[in-house]
């Protein structure tokens, strides 16, 4: 209750928020993706909709609650009172569909699924290299670039196409543009075309990921201590801060901080003590 600890600054963070008609709703990932106007616009347009990867919300939603935490801990520095926070990860995750949502109320234009096309970039696709499942991504973002990338896939036909023209016969052109790719190693592929100043890089899977040169450089992934394991490997920050430390530590086990927490941030040692005696935690 606010009354024990009026500081206080709780957020809950589920699909649907907890008032409403699909309040107690089972939320997954897909149905938020779905509600959020995710789903329609992305795939294949001869295809049914794909959907985003993985539980898309539960990516997006963080990047608003954590502003959200802040401007509650920036409240509370300047009148003491704490705050409860309310998220809809669908909702929050609808502020990533603002172009689409601006385009149909001014235009009223509906957002189609056009699979790795671009609205202003051609040749834009992933393209099949050497091997078994091994492709790369090229973004051919101007004139210029278009007439490297024909110099180095040995094309000088087609070298003075503009965009207008590319994005007219980009499916043409992705069809060229893969008859050199398939014949080259990704890796090699992609260093060809970057030393060109072309976008390009390799779609890597786990292997490539971990052996990636540039993620090693970073450190992106780090070796920490863990309460149960002893160690264990995790995904370093996106991002690096000067005067803070990056992970130090593994995700802490079920239940291993609740003490802590409880006596400490939520409530004092001894209400805690009854609490626990009475079996209520």
């Amino acid at each position: 209750p606010i009354w024990i600890k009026p500081d206080l600054i709780m957020l809950s963070s589920c699909l649907f928020g907890q008032d409403g008609p699909y309040a107690l709703m089972a939320g997954y990932g897909t149905m938020g993706a779905a509600i959020g106007g995710m789903v329609q616009p992305t795939g294949w347009p001869d295809q049914p909709p794909a959907g985003p990867y993985g539980a898309y919300t539960d990516v997006c939603a963080p990047r608003i609650s954590t502003a959200l935490l802040l401007a509650a801990v920036e409240h509370r520095r300047r009148t003491g009172e704490g705050q409860y926070i309310d998220l809809s990860q669908a909702e929050a995750s609808l502020q990533l569909m603002g172009q689409a949502v601006l385009d149909y109320t001014v235009n009223g234009r509906v957002t189609g699924r056009h699979g790795n096309d671009d609205d202003t970039m051609a040749p834009h696709g992933t393209y099949r290299a050497a091997g078994t499942d091994r492709w790369i991504a090229v973004a051919v973002t101007d004139d210029a670039a278009w007439t490297r990338l024909c110099d180095v896939i040995g094309r000088p036909d087609l070298a003075a196409l503009d965009t207008a023209q590319r994005l007219d016969r980009r499916r043409e052109l992705d069809t060229v543009v893969e008859a050199w790719t398939v014949g080259h190693d990704a890796t090699e592929a992609m260093e060809r075309l970057v030393a060109r100043g072309i976008a390009a890089h390799e779609v890597q899977n786990t292997v490539e990921a971990w052996n990636d040169p540039q993620l090693r450089h970073r450190r992106h992934f780090r070796q920490v201590p863990h309460s149960v394991m002893g160690s264990t490997w995790v995904e370093g920050s996106r991002y690096r801060l000067s005067r803070t430390p990056p992970v130090t530590g593994a995700p802490p086990a079920l239940g291993e901080h609740n003490w802590e927490v409880l006596t400490t941030i939520l409530r004092s040692e001894e209400h805690t003590s009854e609490l626990q005696s009475r079996g209520l935690i």
